[in-house]
């Protein structure tokens, strides 16, 4: 379960990293306000933070399948 957490973690990093002006403009679309495109890729490289910190919690053994 932790592999597939990993996966979605930097899928959904990476997908916000490549791609911030579509995003910034369904999110305009959805919620009426735009964030600049900085804060996209900022929010995914903090996905992909996440994701290598759920991975090496799983290597040291913290976290239990």
């Amino acid at each position: 379960m932790v592999w597939v957490a990993v996966v979605v973690l930097v899928g959904g990093g990476v997908a916000l990293i490549v791609t911030p002006a579509a995003v910034a403009h369904y999110q305009a679309m959805l919620f009426g306000a735009r964030a600049p495109r900085g804060c996209i890729v900022l929010e995914g490289l903090l996905l992909l933070l996440s994701a290598v910190a759920l991975l090496l919690a799983h290597i040291a053994g913290v976290l239990h399948d």
